[in-house]
């Protein structure tokens, strides 16, 4: 955990000034679409970290812009979804059951993430407030 912390803190301080707000509203905003989802998929699956590394980068996101249902995304693919643990799936559960266990849990987590994004209002979860 001492490890990782201050890498996240740097990541989220990078994103905070380098990442223009407009960016982040583009990208991964309430209309940002298929692509806006594809792209949480890829930065939640490709993390190597823990899940509560996840939790400071989701606020940042958010603070700059991101909807509700992609930080939905982002955290939930960064929790079961991981690309670098892909292989040793195969090599204990196989390529088959790897293969149905992605394509349900990807069905399971844009379900998800509609559901909370029609539940929660923006408002409620105040971004504003420093979290970290």
């Amino acid at each position: 955990m001492l490890l990782v912390m201050p890498i996240i803190f740097i990541a989220i301080t990078l994103i905070d000034v380098w990442v223009p707000k407009k960016v982040i509203i583009d990208r991964l905003g309430d209309n940002s679409g298929k692509k806006g989802i594809l792209l949480s998929f890829i930065l939640g699956s490709i993390s190597a970290g823990p899940i509560y590394a996840a939790f400071p980068m989701a606020s940042a996101l958010l603070k700059k812009g991101a909807s509700i249902s992609n930080i939905v995304i982002i955290i939930s693919s960064w929790a079961v979804i991981k690309i670098p643990l892909l292989a040793n799936e195969i090599k204990f559960i196989g390529f088959k059951f790897m293969i149905v266990r992605w394509i349900l849990t990807v069905i399971s987590i844009m379900i998800m993430a509609k559901i909370i994004s029609n539940n929660i209002n923006i408002e409620e979860i105040n971004p504003k407030e420093k979290i970290i």
